[in-house]
């Protein structure tokens, strides 16, 4: 660098009267002379107090080496050439590290393609790693095809980012547009559902005012009629009392038997009159389902995106998934069903439910030895199938059309028909006392008692798999009673281990529910990835979320036993044990009806 002192320097006020051996740099290139406070190693450069001061301030130059009056050099240049001012800063290795703030990037490792201070290489980075000092290297990088790929692939990025924010301009023009649209379909939609209420209540009102001209009609010629009888019965009653009172005994007697026939013709038709039900009482009954779609969530409809897809079913706890947006379920107790019938000798042990069709329960009465279809619209039993001396446990559905049932004291699965009438149609045989059933993918999963197992059989009843054990030659299950399959996991609830066991359709266990005492019945809520389980032990029902994480659900529902949920019109199906046959309630002969 080319160096003079201050008096050689011919533009050394250079706009200002002031003269000094040295000067500020940076406010020279101002044309304002400042004395010199201090120095700058990294800029080559002297500065004044203010610049000393603020060179630490800003974040290029804040770690900066800077020198005092005592140190800097006594020298300068204010040649306006000079690239200490053209070009800024000297090619120095003057970045910080960021791991240690005290030193600067000088080294550059090859293997982990990393630049680094000396404390960096000194503690992560020695053999085998190859690390060389970046000034022996770094002029290879000037004008050459790493740089330019660099450039290009940094252009590359700018491109991109400017093609994405345009597709971003253009889609959100687009999603504007199609939200108006979606509002504007609503609206109309909306209007056309009135304009179909409107009609049907219109309907409705006509049907009433027909019915009211017609009992007004009814009741007028009733009157009419009843007139009529009244005054010739009045003129029959004078005509008799005069010829009385004239002694026209012959007359009399003539009159007398033609009274009494005409008489007994009026009391006849009085007899019919009074006999009709001509004030009939009407009441208007809500249509069920329309009520039933009214009350769900989306009864109206949904807004969804056309982009919007559904993750595929993984087959383990830990793989991430798309976060799910829980709601909280507040059961509110809707209704209730009695399923006793006539024919029933005993109370009412609902230990399986199953609804294959809409708008009906098919339930499994142990005590009662049949099953039972209920129409939970109007809430009653519409057919019985009994099994004689045998008790079916579980039920579940192959089909809408068809059931399987668990006849555990006998050992075997007996299918049963529902169309039309209930029908038994084959059974296969099980090997042990057959408790919890489900269907799944043209196989059934069964639980046993006694001992405990599960086996996956196939519809002819041959077994496909069969599990007692774990891998540790441990039995898995002590009592098993119920089973749900979901997702391509098998869900068991135990009763005497209080768990719920989940295990893949290898009949590998993957986890293990605790916490509900005494499980019975449980019943998956997809929408949710959890499931609702009557706790026999504590007189609840909980959820239990895939997380392991329970709640309490229902509160004091005595000795639940077989749940049911019905995913369309958000309802749960609940019935219980009759513990006690000597209580005179019918708890036990009802299901629970709540809306979730």
């Amino acid at each position: 660098m080319a160096t003079s002192n201050l008096d050689n320097t011919s533009s050394f006020s250079k706009g200002s009267d002031a003269e000094y051996n040295l000067i500020c740099k940076p406010c020279y290139i101002d044309d304002v002379s400042k004395p010199a406070y201090g120095y700058c190693k990294d800029c080559m450069e002297h500065l004044c107090a203010f610049c000393f001061k603020s060179h630490k301030k800003s974040k290029p130059s804040r770690h900066h080496k800077l020198l005092d009056s005592d140190s800097m050099p006594s020298t300068q240049s204010l040649d306006d050439t000079d690239t200490t001012v053209d070009e800024g800063p000297a090619d120095s290795l003057s970045t910080p590290c960021e791991r240690h703030s005290e030193e600067y990037i000088k080294l550059y490792c090859h293997d982990h393609k990393m630049t680094l201070c000396s404390i960096c290489v000194a503690l992560n980075h020695t053999k085998p790693c190859k690390v060389e000092y970046i000034p022996d290297i770094s002029r290879n990088f000037l004008n050459s095809d790493t740089l330019r790929k660099v450039i290009s692939r940094a252009q590359s990025v700018e491109d991109w980012c400017d093609a994405i924010n345009n597709r971003m301009s253009r889609d959100t023009q687009q999603t504007t547009d199609s939200l108006k649209r979606s509002l504007s379909d609503l609206k109309k939609y909306r209007s056309n559902i009135n304009k179909r209420l409107d009609k049907l209540e219109t309907d409705i009102n006509r049907r009433i005012h027909d019915l009211q001209e017609q009992n007004k009609k009814k009741i007028k010629t009733t009157e009419t009629k009843c007139d009529v009888l009244k005054n010739d019965a009045i003129i029959k009653k004078d005509t008799l009392s005069e010829l009385n009172e004239s002694n026209q005994a012959n007359q009399l007697f003539i009159q007398i038997q033609e009274a009494q026939r005409i008489l007994e013709e009026y009391e006849d038709i009085l007899h019919s009159i009074e006999s009709q039900n001509f004030l009939d009482e009407y009441q208007f009954i809500p249509n069920q389902a329309l009520n039933d779609v009214i009350q769900s969530d989306n009864a109206l409809g949904n807004i969804s995106s056309h982009n919007e897809v559904r993750l595929p079913s993984t087959t383990e706890d830990d793989t991430p998934q798309r976060p799910h947006q829980r709601t909280v379920i507040k059961p509110t107790e809707q209704d209730e069903i009695l399923v006793k019938t006539k024919e029933d000798e005993s109370h009412c042990y609902i230990t399986g439910m199953t609804n294959n069709q809409p708008g009906t329960l098919v339930l499994a009465d142990y005590n009662n030895k049949c099953i039972k279809v209920v129409d939970v619209n109007n809430k009653v039993v519409t057919s019985t199938l009994s099994f004689g001396d045998d008790k079916p446990l579980d039920i579940t559905s192959v089909s809408n059309t068809e059931v399987a049932v668990t006849i555990p004291d006998s050992q075997y699965i007996q299918f049963v028909t529902t169309s039309n009438r209930l029908k038994k149609s084959r059974k296969i045989n099980t090997n042990g006392y057959c408790y919890g059933i489900c269907y799944h993918q043209d196989k059934l999963i069964v639980t046993y008692d006694d001992p405990g197992k599960l086996e996956i059989l196939d519809m002819k009843g041959k077994v496909i798999k069969s599990i007692t054990k774990d891998t540790t030659d441990q039995d898995i299950f002590s009592k098993p009673y119920y089973v749900q399959v979901y997702n391509n996991f098998i869900f068991v609830s135990d009763y005497c281990e209080s768990s719920i066991i989940k295990l893949d359709l290898n009949c590998e266990i993957k986890s293990i529910y605790e916490g509900v005492n005494e499980p019975s019945g449980f019943a998956v809520l997809p929408d949710r990835r959890s499931f609702v389980v009557c706790s026999d032990g504590d007189n609840k029902v909980y959820e239990v979320d895939y997380d392991k994480k329970s709640k309490v659900l229902i509160k004091d529902v005595a000795r639940p036993q077989a749940v049911c949920v019905n995913d369309k019109q958000n309802r749960l199906y609940i019935s219980r044990w009759p513990w006690n046959n000597k209580s005179v309630n019918n708890n036990h002969n009802i299901i629970i009806v709540f809306n979730i």
